[in-house]
């Protein structure tokens, strides 16, 4: 029979991660706090690792914005794996509290604002002169690539992906600097109505709609 003295701090540290494993982010910290051994146990790498990826899936996170996590260390995969959560919180105090401050800032932050960005593309098309401005620019979930279409006329856009770097909490948004690492170019004729980038796995999917008449109907090309 079980010994009626077992406790939990008895069990193999497998079980241990098997637990964790099965918890949240913020759920893995107030464990922490328990006491030493639950520290050191919620404070192996494999925990973090796996909260991250656990959250990246739930919250439709682009989880490739942390790769390679090797080089992550446990305090940026905890921050990260913890940000969803904490904003969550920073949200629902903003509601309930009485402070006007706290709710603009909250307001300002889900704020959708125009982004223009302006990128010089002559050595990535072979051409001279391509300065392209991107007035539909979308930052993917999780804060690393930056997804924008452009274009001269309706017969000449491009689309491009910028990769600002790995994720990390708090890093502002900018691409001063940075070129892109994908460039497609579109010499056919396509609507304005290209979809925001959608994760798919560890890829991005988009779709781009030709207006080449065939028979009096449309193409739709997905990519």
């Amino acid at each position: 029979m079980p010994s009626a003295n077992f406790h939990f701090l008895e069990l193999p540290v497998e079980l241990h991660l098997e637990v964790l494993s099965e918890l949240e982010p913020h759920e893995i910290t107030h464990l922490s706090q328990t006491c030493k051994s639950l520290r050191a146990v919620c404070s192996i790498r494999q925990v973090w690792e796996a909260a991250l990826k656990k959250i990246c899936q739930a919250n439709s996170i682009f989880e490739p914005s942390y790769h390679p996590m090797e080089s992550m260390d446990l305090g940026d995969l905890r921050r990260s794996a913890l940000q969803p959560w904490r904003w969550n919180e920073r949200c629902l105090g903003a509601a309930h509290s009485g402070s006007a401050t706290d709710a603009t800032q909250v307001q300002e932050a889900n704020a959708s604002t125009d982004v223009v960005l302006h990128c010089d593309l002559s050595a990535a098309i072979g051409t001279s002169d391509y300065l392209f401005s991107f007035r539909r620019v979308h930052l993917v979930p999780g804060g690393r690539y930056v997804f924008g279409i452009a274009g001269h006329s309706i017969h000449r856009k491009v689309l491009c992906i910028w990769d600002l770097g790995p994720a990390r909490p708090l890093q502002p948004f900018t691409t001063q600097g940075l070129h892109p690492i994908l460039v497609k170019e579109f010499g056919w004729h396509i609507d304005d109505d290209v979809s925001e980038p959608v994760i798919y796995g560890q890829c991005l999917r988009y779709v781009v709609r030709s207006t080449t008449m065939r028979h009096g109907s449309r193409d739709t090309e997905a990519t």
